[in-house]
């Protein structure tokens, strides 16, 4: 589940908010909110449920670490996932990585 990769990244030492900060904190930050949801059903049941959403997440640090370290999170928790955009913020001076995920709920 999402929630695991997220308690994972905690773990790690990154900052995470469900939805928004409410100030930026500082240092790299990320949130992560659901989008939607999409049942699929056969006859009257659903058969299966999937909550979608993002993971934004906002560095400094062109390494590449901090996003490798999200991905793998996000992989070892079983959430399907994709890196929808990566931008840089010219007033901030952040990079701002921004990935889709879809998990079976």
């Amino acid at each position: 589940m999402i929630t695991d990769a997220i308690e994972s990244l905690s773990d790690l030492g990154y900052k995470f908010a469900h939805f928004a900060w409410s100030h930026a904190p500082e240092g790299d930050y990320g949130t992560w909110q659901e989008d939607s949801s999409t049942e699929f059903k056969s006859g009257n049941a659903v058969v299966e449920h999937v909550m979608n959403g993002y993971v934004e997440f906002f560095t400094r640090d062109d390494s590449g670490m901090p996003q490798q370290d999200i991905q793998d999170a996000m992989t070892e928790a079983g959430v399907m996932w994709h890196l929808d955009a990566v931008q840089y913020e010219n007033d901030t001076g952040y990079i701002h990585y921004s990935w889709e995920y879809h998990e079976h709920g």
